[in-house]
Parts: C-alpha cells; structure tokens; sequence
C-alpha cells in the first residue's frame, strides 16, 4: 500500500499504454514541422500547453513553460527570468522548501519568514506588518510562499495573501508543488468586494508533475506573467542558412524545442485526468479521508500527531506523527517506517522532508537545542572526513525526525481501514520488534536481523542481451510461505508476531548491537534501543530511558506568533479573508479504545471550509459549508463501512493486540467486511516478497531465521 503520493505519484498503465500507442510511434523532432512524425509530435505538445492554460485558469498574458525535471528547475527558471540585479526582499512562509530558499540566497536577497498563527495558517496580519516595515526600501518585494504544508498538510489563502501583497507593490510568488495535485489551480481568480480584480492575480505558480497521480517523468511547470520576463532567450539567427526563432512562441523561446517532449505530453495525460475526476471531488474525498484519519489518531495516545489537530481545517491527506512509548521515549521514525513496510507493506516516508525549520518547530525543538543536535552530528561528520571519527559512530541516529503518511484521493475503504489499523498496531505494539532490528550506524536505516543484506533486491546487471533477445534470471523469493490473501490475513499475521514477541525475546534473545553513547549523546537521545525493549519484553526494565530532550506537544510556532502579534499593533485591512478556525470549546476529547470512529455524524457533517469557493460564474466567495457531491472515482464513501460499534473500556492506553489483562473490542460486521474479514482461517503465509511471517500456532516463529526481511525503507532525499 503506496503511502507516500505527497513526495511523488505513481504510473498509470492506461496513461503509459497510450504513450506507447500513439505518442511514441509518432514521436519526431519538434525543430520542425515538414514530416508527419514532427507535425504530430508538436501539436500534441501544444495541446497540453492549452489543457494547462484552460486547467489552471491563465490568460494570454500568461506564460506556460515546461521547465527540466521538477519544480526547483521552474523555480529557477523564474528567478533567472526577472534578472535580478538589486537584493530583493523574499517574503517566505514557515514551511517553505529548503531548495527554493537557497534559489533565493543565491541572489543576495533578504529573506523575510512569516511565522504562523496558532492554528496553523499563515499570519498575514505579520505579513502586513513587514510589508509596511519594507515598503520604502527601493527593493523589489517579492512574496514566495507555498500553497501547503508538506509536514501538516494545511492550506494557506492564497487569495488573500496576494491581494495583500500586491496592496504593497510585491510579487506573489507560489509553489503549488504539493497542492497542485488535489486543489483547483486558479492562476487569475475574480473575487467579490475587490475593485481592482488583477489584485488578486498571481504573478507566478510553479509544480512538478511527478506529484501527480500517473506523473512518473514529467518535467517541472512554470506559470508565469509575460510582464515579468526582463531576461528572455535570445535565439539569432546563425546566418542565412538559419531561420528567425524570434517569430515563434515566447513559451517555446523559453524552453527550447527539445524539452522534454514525450514527459510534457504524459503531463497533458494526467492534467486532462485531474480535471475529469474535478478538484471539487477530490477535495470532498480528502476531506472524509482527513476526518477519519484524525478520528482515529485520537483513539491511540502513543501517537503524536504533528500541527493542527482539528479535522475542520482545509488540509491535504498528509499526517506526520511520533509514536512515544508509554515509559516516554519516542520510537525512531526510521525504526516505525521499517516496520510498517516489513509487516503490512505500507510505504511510508521518515525524515523531516524539506522544511527542516518548520519540522524543528513543530517537534519543540528551541533554538538552543536544535545546535546542540547541529554541533554534535557535524562534528562527527567533520571528524570522519578527516578520518578522526570514531569507528562506528552512533551520532547520526540522533537526528531527530518524524514518520509522513500521505493517502491519496482514491484509496478505497478496506485500504484506509487496513492503513489505519495498521498504524494502531505498529504504535501500540511495534517497540517489540526492536529487539529484532539492527540500525546502520551510517544511514539510521533499520533492517531486520535477518534481511541485513539486501537479499530480493532486483538487479539491472542480471538481464543479457543474446541472440536479439533481452533475457533475465529469474528473481528468487528467499522466505518460503504463502502470501497474505487479504488485509484482514496480514491484520492477523501481524497480531501473532507481536503476541509472540515477548515469548521469543526470553527463550531466543537476539544478538545485542551495542549501541551507546556518552554523557553529551546520551542527554541527546530520544529513542528507545534494542536492548531498552528486551528489558521491557523480559520485564526488566530498570535501566529503560524515561525522559526525552523535546516534546512536539510544546507548538513553538503558535507560542512566537501570540508574542509577536502582541508586539505588532492590530491594522485594518480591506483584504476579505475567510477565518479557518477550529471548534470553540477546548477540541474534541481523547479515546482510549479500539473504536477508530465511534460517531458517524463525524463523518457527515460539513466542515467549515476556509478561503474562497467559486460561484457558477467563476467569483469566489466565503462559505462555510459544502453540498455533499458524489465521488466519481472508485468506491462510494460510506461511513457504515468503517463505524465500530462503541465499547466501554477504562484503561489508560490501547492495548489493540491483546493484553493479558484486557481483552480487546470485536470488531463490527461492518468493519470486518470492509477489511475482508469473513471466516478467517490460520494459515502460514508471507506478508511481503521481503518477509517471512508465520502464524502464532507455528515453531518457526521461535527461530530467528524466520522472520521479518526489508528491503529498503525510508528516504531522506527530496522528491521536487
């Protein structure tokens, strides 16, 4: 189960197929248009330059450029475009990619952060107040900002934010890169109360077309004013033997004739696939997604949920979480994504993906603090390089970070529910595993002792080319058994190897890897080890690490915004904006039982949605609730699917796998359905082409050469 469509989507068999069908066939070079081949290939780009233009609402004022291969190349493209020769002053949001600030760096420029509100939105109230504070500077303004959270998943106003920015003579700038996929792009919207509607016009819009669903190869888009362009290509004519390109297209003397033909076609594919499907479905269906999401986050304390918690905020699927242990370490977000990979297959992402600043806010971690962490880890990098390091060197593991799981628009409900016990289980129950696990030192990757070396991986080098034929040896799946038949069989599975850990963990304990650090690291670490659980597994748990140096409870962001607005004096503004708050009233109260959803009016209900909706004749205005709209792609979502009946249990923590003293709930008929639970039936099986599982009732889930293998888990790169 793909879980990470906030770093990048996935292929579509029918896109590619008709890429292989009636693109490549065709395909000819674009310089040209005297051969059939040339001419096709080069309407078909054109074509998706207009899907683009009518999707994201741009005139003819406006620019639509096929940039490199992600949103830094447009990004760049753009800051290359305005030719830059005095500082300028950048306006950036808290959660602004770290590449696209360092574009910015690059060219001298003053950066600028606005902070967020408590609730996490943008405070424009402290935008205003530092757009008056520069307005007579002499500098070029320029506000670059991004639509949405990649930590949160919550959406800024755009709308009001650039009508606020263009009141003071600055740029709006904005990276739509995880948005672009699941909201309505409007690149010139028409607002009501607004005199001047150009107020409201972006100046620029920028996104990669990898983060769309069927986007694998799609290069970089850029969105721009003609206007803006004081550096252009110039193309001259190498004497008489060339012809004029100053006659073509500004687009295509922007770009080039080559860029990326076939990846700008497949981005036309998907852009006209987006628009089908509607941003009004897709957004009504991330919206159930996110209230049942939260609902059953708040059923299980060991789960720290990163940002604004309340489901009636205009958020994308993207929940980013610590899993703490009741004794009060957190468990590495390296460790947590290695075991949803190896024992239910969810692909999830671990790091502090690309806004390490925001990210450092959100889990408490002070200025103070976060150098502390920055000297110790470089230091031991510096070391290294020089060849002074310590060998084996436990400091990496200290970086902190968090676990990202990010669902897209057309996950079904027996997938949802099945991700959703799955991260119950792994945050109640997973610390019984470590044991089990060995970390790379270098990398912070934890894999199964049994999968230390990447055994199943497929190679390129395994395929020969003989006799005009590509052959390949045939991949071998090292874990014999059968494989799950169901999400409700891997559900099962999963149970009896964490009700089984505790019973291998004393009669088979596994090779301890030693891991330790001294006094400066050790006030540092704030994850449990593998022998911290063993103790706790064989109850003795004395010397088991009760404090940690931060708590992500401690919303840094929130606390810097109250004190700086009380700093700022309150000014009016004309600026219509839609106040997306949360329910009064101190928020919704915590369960501690197995029931994900034990309201279904949560489900129904419509949610205050902030900013601004579109009328039939293309004006935006403020509302506060939505008409319910049939979902047009899969399944129809009905909460009847995943409502559990509601139990009376008294206990302090989730105990969803079977404590000795509690019994856990039934599941509903309905939910059993939902996760293909009907006459369930212990079988030996496998829950991934990388593990080996085997049930409670089997001896070699006593050996430890029968267990978990993991082929690769979490990413630190950036996906753009």
């Amino acid at each position: 189960v793909f879980c990470d469509y906030a770093a990048s989507g996935r292929s579509l068999q029918f896109i590619e197929e008709y890429i292989l069908r009636e693109v490549l066939p065709t395909y000819g070079n674009t310089h040209f248009t005297t051969s059939i081949s040339s001419l096709q290939t080069t309407v078909f780009r054109q074509e998706t330059r207009e899907i683009i233009r009518t999707a994201v609402n741009a005139s003819d004022e406006d620019a639509v450029i096929f940039c490199g291969h992600g949103c830094i190349d447009a990004l760049n493209k753009l800051i290359w475009a305005l030719d830059i020769r005095e500082t300028p002053v950048i306006f950036t949001g808290p959660s602004e990619h770290r590449e696209n600030l360092i574009l910015w760096e690059k060219t001298g420029a003053k950066i600028v952060r606005i902070a967020e509100t408590k609730d996490g939105f943008l405070d424009l109230t402290q935008l205003e107040y530092q757009l008056k504070l520069h307005q007579n500077c002499d500098r070029q303004l320029i506000g670059s900002f991004s639509l949405a959270s990649s930590v949160t998943g919550i959406l800024y106003d755009d709308v009001a934010c650039t009508i606020l920015l263009h009141q003071y003579g600055a740029l709006s700038f904005w990276d739509y890169n995880i948005g672009a996929p699941n909201v309505y792009i409007d690149m010139n919207p028409s607002v009501q109360g607004v005199a001047d509607n150009n107020l409201a016009n972006k100046d620029a819009i920028y996104f990669s077309g990898h983060k769309f669903v069927g986007g694998v190869q799609t290069p970089g888009i850029l969105i721009a004013k003609k206007q803006i362009f004081r550096r252009v290509n110039a193309c001259e004519p190498d004497g008489f033997f060339a012809s004029n390109e100053r006659e073509k297209g500004f687009e295509l003397q922007e770009e080039g004739n080559c860029a990326a033909v076939v990846e700008s076609i497949r981005f036309g594919l998907i852009m006209q696939l987006k628009e089908t499907v509607s941003a009004t479905n897709i957004q009504q269906r991330q919206e159930k997604i996110n209230k049942q999401m939260l609902q059953h986050i708040r059923t299980i304390p060991e789960i720290i949920l990163l940002g604004n918690t309340s489901p009636n905020l205009k958020r994308l699927s993207v929940f980013s979480f610590l899993v703490r242990h009741p004794r009060g370490t957190f468990l590495h977000h390296n460790f947590v994504c290695a075991v949803l990979n190896d024992v239910f297959g969810i692909q999830a992402r671990a790091g502090c993906p690309c806004s390490g600043a925001y990210a450092q806010e959100l889990l408490g971690i002070d200025e103070i603090l976060a150098d502390q962490y920055e000297n110790i880890i470089l230091e031991d990098r510096r070391l290294s390089s020089l060849n002074l390091g310590v060998d084996n060197s436990t400091l990496e593991l200290l970086r902190p970070g968090f676990t990202r799981i990010s669902l897209p628009y057309f996950v079904n409900d027996a997938e949802l529910a099945f991700v959703m016990e799955a991260v119950k289980m792994v945050a109640t129950e997973g610390w019984k595993l470590l044991p089990q696990y060995i970390v790379d030192l270098e990398t912070a990757e934890w894999r199964h002792h049994t999968n230390a070396v990447q055994r199943d991986r497929k190679w390129l080098s395994s395929i020969r080319y003989v006799e005009g034929k590509m052959t390949m040896i045939e991949r071998r799946i090292s874990g014999p058994g059968l494989f799950p038949q169901s999400h409700s069989e891997c559900l099962q599975t999963a149970r009896n190897l964490f009700n089984r850990a505790r019973k291998t963990a004393i009669r088979l304990p596994y090779h301890d890897q030693g891991i330790s650090f001294d006094g400066r690291g050790e006030k540092l670490r704030w994850f449990m080890l593998q022998n911290e659980a063993q103790a706790l597994l064989t109850s003795n748990a004395q010397t088991v690490k009760q404090k940690v140096p931060f708590d992500p409870g401690f919303y840094m962001t929130a606390r810097k915004t109250e004190k700086h607005t009380e700093e700022i004096p309150h000014t009016s503004t004309s600026i219509p904006q839609s106040h997306n708050l949360p329910n009064s009233g101190g928020g919704s109260p915590r369960h501690y039982s197995l029931p994900s959803l034990d309201d279904p009016k949560v489900l129904t209900c419509s949610s205050p949605v902030p900013y601004f909706l579109q009328d039939v004749n293309g004006l935006y205005y403020p509302q506060i609730s939505q008409q319910t709209v049939n979902f047009a792609v899969g399944e129809s979502v009905n909460s009847t699917n995943l409502h559990l009946q509601q139990q009376n249990f008294a206990r302090d923590r989730c105990f969803s796998l079977g404590h000795p003293n509690v019994s856990p709930p039934v599941l509903s008929p309905q939910t059993r359905v939902s996760l293909g639970i009907s006459a369930f039936r212990q079988r030996q099986l496998s829950c991934s082409s990388q593990t080996d599982f085997h049930s409670s009732d089997s001896d070699a889930n006593l050996s430890p050469t029968h267990s978990l293998n993991m082929l690769s888990t979490s990413s630190f790169d950036c996906c753009q």
